[in-house]
Parts: structure tokens; C-alpha cells; sequence
């Protein structure tokens, strides 16, 4: 047998003895695991080789895991939620907590009103310390004193135990515009046991006012023509079967609304009216007169307001009842006509002094589309100052008999006939003059009117006109003297001197308000006070030298009928020997100042500088 047959032979033995399959056994492992590194080594060349294949597997794989706590996290608070809403029973739910009232819907205006209201606690623990708070809309009143406004109610009501509830009563009147709806608001603050936070719950509550205690209708015109005088009457009724008490009305105007009077007379201003006390089933009227400014085709709206005045402010309301408006629209007159007193051409009256010859200009334009005929121009003068002897006319005819002027074409031809926009004027004067000192706030009324005839599309001709009316005021006579009387013999040079200054005013016919006296000293001249009457408001400002007296109101009549205004008090002067031979000033120029309520002027009277004596200082 060849050698190469005896190894095979032997190899056959060795395979078919346990000795030999553990060899085979350990080399086939050995070949197995050369094998699985052989694969790893492949699969991450493949993975190297392709790095976004590797990136998105990784990638997916994070993401698998945020979705997965996300979805782990929701399924854990929903059962979290689930187990405090409904296995907690010490946690408080506001929508357990419920407000209701029982009351009217509808009231009366000025009516007493009863409010039931109940807090209703449906949760399973206690509410602590429940504080109950109503805020009232404005018109609301205090049932025990209507004048009193009634803002917010605030009450404690304690705790309130679970399942249980707690209730109060609340009055008050509600006042409003009739048919209008006001809104209470209620609101419950309360806290929980283990707890700091306040919690709240709110309910609003409309309540509608059917009626009002009190109603205001307004009558005036629908139209009116620029500058014409116009009115309006306020007619106050009470529809409550109680006293209405300290009414009040006030007026808000538009711009171009000039106020001239009212009946009653006015309160405040020109716009307050104090009503009063107004007793079931009566009414009271208001007139107010005044005139229109404006352009052709414009709105004016009046606002006029009804209530309980301001028991800290009589000239406002604090319980309002209504309001009313009125509308007007102003329309071009046909006929302009403007008045000029010694060129002024203003809507307002005219301050004037007594004894002073005042101009009085009439013009007039034909505004119309049409020719006017015919026209007559007629003025009627009346007044306290008012001299018939002093007036002069233009070409107009003056009668003495009713104070009337008048112009018409056999005087002026202008008159006869005047085209679309032409116009004319005329003229006359006067002097105001009154015989008797303490006639009080004198005047002079102007009363304009302008008549033609037109003719109208229908070729018929009709009449047309036009009014104006203007007040000339006469300005108080304010009197002023200022002298110096000596105390101490008249100095000689190095010598003082002691004099005391006396101030003097009198007042005519008007009441004057915020009057004052100025005047300076001279440096070489001594302050020394010593004010008769001590109780006047004299002042000295040693800083520019200044006196001021401020009596205040000078009274009309004040020297004539009354007892004249005066103040007097002491200064000194000691000359020097370089004054010796001359008469020196040792007071300056006096100058008094006051408003004239009646005219609305402001007067001025002055007294120059005063010297020492009449006399040369030796």
C-alpha cells in the first residue's frame, strides 16, 4: 500500500472515532465564527459606504421614541385629570358656584326697587369668607335719600357650607331715560380652605326703565334764519306720586348760539336752572331766548338734561333723569341786516359811555334770486338812557311820539326797487343821557326791522322781512380821588414828615366787581401802614415799592345813595437839603381798575402823583 492510501485509511479511522468528532466538531465552530466576523466586517464596510442609509435608520429610530413618550405621557395626565375631577372631593369648581336674583325686569323710573339675591355654593367643600359686591349704573339712588347717588353696595356674607347657599336683600331706586335698559353687576369673591387665592364669580342683571319720574319735552323751531331771535320752551312734568326734590337743568349749546334771556332767570351762567321741588301731578315751564349764528343749510343741536343736582356742586347733576334735544336748521335770511354802533358790526351789545355821541349804521342785502320792491326800513328805540332829544336821522323821519325811526322810498330811493344781491344802507346817531345818578344799569334797545315784497315764481308777490335787535350798555361811572393829608408839620430839609394818603371811590349805576388801586412810592419815601379801616386789604411789597388796595364789589350808588368807599394810610418823608426850593412828588401816579358786570366793560380811572405840600421846602 502506497503511503498516500495508509493517511487516507488513517483519516477514515479517526472520523469514525469519538476522538476524532470532537476535532471536527471544534475546527467546524472555529469555521462558523470566521464566518459571522467575516459578515460584521462586510456589513459595516456597507454601512460606511452608504452613511445616509445608516443616518435615517438611526434617525427614525429616535423619533419612534419621542412619539412613544409623548402618547405614554398624554395616556398619564388624562387619567391624572380624570382622577382629580372625579375622585378629589376637596377641589372647587367656579361653575359649581352659580349667582341668580329675583327682582323686577322692568321698573319705574323713581320707583323703590327690591333685589333678591342668593349665592348658591354646589361643591363638596366650604366657601370662606364670601364678599358680595354690587356696582349700580349710573341714575342709581339710595332708597333712603334719592339726592344721594347710589355707586356700589359691598357686604360680607360669610362662609357658605357645601350644598348650601346665602342671601341678601338690596334696595335702591333706579332713575333713567324713559324706555331705556341699565346693567347691574353682581359679583361673589370667596376662598377655599388651604388656600391664598381669591376666586370670583360674576352675573350681570339688565334691568329696563319703563318710565321716568320726571319728563322733559322740548318746543322750538324747526328752521330759523341766521341772526333771527329764537326760543325754546322746556316744559317740566312729574309723573311720580312723590316729591321730586332739588331739580336741576342744564343746557348745552351749539357753536353759533348766542344766550339773551330766560323765564325764570337763569342760576348759573348762562345754562343752570334750579328747578326745585317738584310735587306730584305739576309742571313748570323754562323759556330761553338767544339768536342763531351760521351758514346756510347748517344743523344746531340743543342738549337739555333733567336731574337731581350734585349735592357737591349745585351748578351739576348727579342723578340724571333724561335728556332732550333739539334740532334746528339755519337757513340764509332773505334779507341780511347788520347794525354797526360806532363800527362795530358784533352780534353782542355795545359798551358805551354816557354823554358820548354814538353812530348808528343800518345796511341790508337782498339775498333772494328775485327783485324785492318796496322795501321799509324801521327802527324802535326805548331805554333808560335813551335822550329824545339828542337823535339825528339820515333822511329817515323820527318820531318822538313811539321812538320810532323809519325810511321808506319817498325818503330813500334805494328803497324803491333793489335787484338780487344789491343792498344799501342808512344812519343815524344819538347821545345816551340819564338825569338821575342812581338809575341802575342803564340802556338803550335797538329794534330793527326790514320789510319788502318779492316776486315769487308764480309772478304773485309776497311779503318777506327781516329782525334784529341790539342793546347799547351804559358803562358805570366809577369815581376815583386820591389826596394827602399832612399829620405832622410840613418838613424842612432833614426833617420827616408823617402824611397820611386817602383813597376815595364812588360807583353810578352798575355793580363793579374785582376793583383794585396801584400805585408806587418813591424810594425816598418810608412805608409806614397804619390802615383806617384796619379790616381793608391794603398791601405794600417793599420790593418795587408797590400799594395795592383790593375793596373787591363797588356797589351801584356807592357816594350817592350809599355811603362812598374809602381807605387811608401813612407814609413818611424826610427831604434832604438838595430838595431845598423844590416841591417834591413824594406819591405816585393812582390808577383803579374794575369790571362792569352790567356792561361787561373794564373801567379805568387814574389820579396823578401827589406832592409833598403847596409849598417850597426850605
Amino acid at each position: 500500500m502506497s503511503e498516500e492510501s495508509g493517511r487516507i485509511e488513517e483519516l477514515k479511522k479517526g472520523l469514525y472515532s469519538r476522538k476524532g468528532a470532537d476535532i471536527l466538531h471544534r475546527e467546524g465552530h472555529l469555521r462558523e465564527h470566521q464566518e459571522d466576523v467575516v459578515g460584521s466586517w462586510k456589513d459595516n464596510e456597507e454601512k460606511h459606504e452608504n452613511p445616509d442609509v445608516y443616518f435615517r435608520e438611526e434617525s427614525s429610530s429616535f423619533f419612534r421614541n419621542i412619539l412613544w413618550s409623548a402618547v405614554i405621557f398624554f395616556v398619564l395626565s388624562l387619567g391624572f385629570a380624570f382622577y382629580i375631577l372625579y375622585t378629589n372631593k376637596n377641589v372647587v369648581s367656579a361653575d359649581s358656584v352659580n349667582i341668580s336674583v329675583a327682582g323686577p325686569i322692568s321698573v319705574a323710573g323713581g320707583e323703590p326697587v327690591s333685589l333678591d339675591i342668593k349665592v348658591e355654593n354646589n361643591n363638596n367643600v366650604k366657601l370662606s369668607l364670601v364678599d358680595l359686591s354690587i356696582e349700580f349704573p349710573s341714575g342709581t339712588a339710595n332708597v333712603v335719600d334719592v339726592t344721594q347717588e347710589l355707586k356700589r353696595f359691598r357686604e360680607l356674607m360669610g362662609d357658605i357650607a357645601p350644598n348650601s347657599s346665602a342671601e341678601k336683600k338690596v334696595e335702591a331706586v333706579f332713575f333713567g331715560e324713559e324706555n331705556s335698559q341699565k346693567q347691574i353687576k353682581i359679583t361673589a369673591e370667596y376662598r377655599v380652605e388651604g388656600s391664598n387665592a381669591v376666586f370670583s364669580k360674576e352675573k350681570d342683571y339688565d334691568i329696563f326703565i319703563s318710565s321716568s319720574p320726571v319728563s322733559m319735552t322740548v318746543n322750538s323751531l324747526k328752521e330759523v334764519n341766521v341772526g333771527q331771535e329764537t326760543s325754546f320752551d322746556l316744559t317740566i312734568v312729574s309723573n311720580s306720586a312723590q316729591t321730586i326734590k332739588n331739580l336741576l337743568v342744564t343746557a348745552d349749546y351749539p357753536f353759533g348760539f348766542n344766550f339773551k334771556k330766560s323765564d325764570p332767570v337763569i342760576s348759573y351762567g348762562n345754562n343752570v336752572w334750579k328747578i326745585g321741588d317738584l310735587p306730584p301731578g305739576t309742571k313748570k315751564v323754562i323759556k330761553i331766548n338767544g339768536t342763531i349764528e351760521g351758514q346756510d343749510e347748517e344743523e344746531r343741536v340743543f342738549r337739555f338734561n333733567l336731574g337731581i343736582k350734585n349735592p357737591k356742586d349745585d351748578k351739576t347733576i348727579g342723578t340724571s333723569f333724561m335728556t332732550a334735544l333739539a334740532s334746528i336748521l339755519v337757513k340764509k335770511p332773505f334779507i341780511t341786516t347788520t347794525l354797526s354802533l360806532d363800527g362795530d358790526s358784533s352780534i353782542k351789545d355795545h359798551p358805551s359811555s354816557l354823554n358820548r355821541p354814538i353812530r348808528v349804521d343800518v345796511s341790508w342785502v337782498n339775498n333772494t334770486s328775485s327783485d324785492i320792491i318796496d322795501s321799509i326800513i324801521k327802527i324802535k328805540l326805548a331805554g333808560t338812557a335813551l335822550d329824545k332829544t339828542t337823535i339825528a336821522t339820515d333822511g329817515g323821519f323820527y318820531r318822538s311820539l313811539d321812538n320810532t325811526i323809519t325810511w321808506d322810498k319817498t325818503s330813500t330811493p334805494d328803497l324803491t326797487l333793489s335787484h338780487s344781491g344789491d343792498g344799501s344802507h342808512v344812519s343815524f346817531s344819538l347821545i345816551p343821557h340819564i338825569d338821575n345818578v342812581n338809575v341802575k344799569n342803564p340802556e338803550i334797545s335797538i329794534d330793527i326791522s326790514v320789510q319788502g315784497r318779492r316776486v315769487s315764481e308764480s309772478g304773485v308777490p309776497e311779503s318777506i322781512s327781516s329782525t334784529l335787535n341790539r342793546k347799547i350798555k351804559i358803562i358805570s361811572e366809577l369815581g376815583f380821588s386820591s389826596s394827602v393829608v399832612p399829620v405832622i408839620t410840613p418838613p424842612k430839609a432833614d426833617i420827616e414828615g408823617i402824611y397820611n394818603v386817602v383813597w376815595v371811590i364812588t360807583n353810578t349805576s352798575n355793580n363793579i366787581a374785582d376793583a383794585k388801586v396801584k400805585a408806587i412810592l418813591p424810594s425816598y419815601v418810608k412805608w409806614l401802614g397804619k390802615i383806617n379801616p384796619s379790616n381793608e386789604n391794603v398791601s405794600y411789597n417793599p420790593v418795587g415799592g408797590e400799594i395795592l388796595w383790593s375793596p373787591g364789589d363797588i356797589s351801584s350808588g356807592t357816594g350817592y345813595s350809599l355811603s362812598s368807599r374809602e381807605v387811608s394810610f401813612q407814609i413818611a418823608f424826610t427831604p434832604s437839603v438838595n430838595q431845598v426850593g423844590q416841591i417834591p412828588v413824594i406819591f405816585g401816579e393812582s390808577v383803579l381798575t374794575g369790571f362792569d358786570r352790567f356792561s361787561g366793560a373794564t373801567i379805568q380811572n387814574s389820579k396823578g402823583s401827589l406832592n409833598s405840600i403847596e409849598a417850597v421846602i426850605k
